[in-house]
């Protein structure tokens, strides 16, 4: 009969428990960041959310032929316009005004606009800044304004 004998060890209990622990820690964080990626941070503008902002949004747009005069007329300063021409094939973006417009400040632009043009959609974009300082722009797509062609 052959004995054999096995002088292998296993490790500690202690240090088991401690690996166990170390890899549900690193678990848990690789979770956390991997939900936290699902959430948007809260853009804000005069302390509040922009969304609040953006309801006191106007402008007034005057259009010329081809010359497109677009007027603040809000309260709160309007950080770039993006201008489309809507017809029926689609919406087509044909301009962007990338100048601060504040309030009561008015600037004039030019767009090239196609036959087939059957209105304007004028959509304005606020800037404002998360918690932890950087700024981010908004579109207030409930406050676009659509003219006709």
């Amino acid at each position: 009969m052959i004995k054999t004998r096995f002088n292998k060890k296993a490790i500690e209990p202690v240090i088991a428990t401690i690996l166990l622990v170390v890899v549900a820690i690193v678990l848990f964080f690789l979770v956390y960041l991997w939900i936290r990626g699902f959430q948007q941070e809260a853009l804000l503008k005069f302390n509040a959310p922009i969304e609040t902002a953006c309801s006191q949004v106007d402008f007034s747009v005057y259009i010329s032929g081809n010359n497109i005069q677009i007027a603040n007329t809000g309260s709160v300063p309007i950080h770039r316009i993006e201008i489309y021409e809507v017809n029926s094939s689609g919406t087509k973006k044909i301009g962007s005004i990338d100048e601060d417009l504040l309030a009561s400040s008015d600037i004039i632009t030019s767009v090239t606009k196609s036959g087939g043009c059957e209105k304007l959609k004028f959509l304005p974009f606020l800037l404002g800044s998360t918690k932890s300082g950087k700024e981010k722009e908004q579109a207030c797509d409930k406050y676009a304004k659509f003219y006709g062609c």
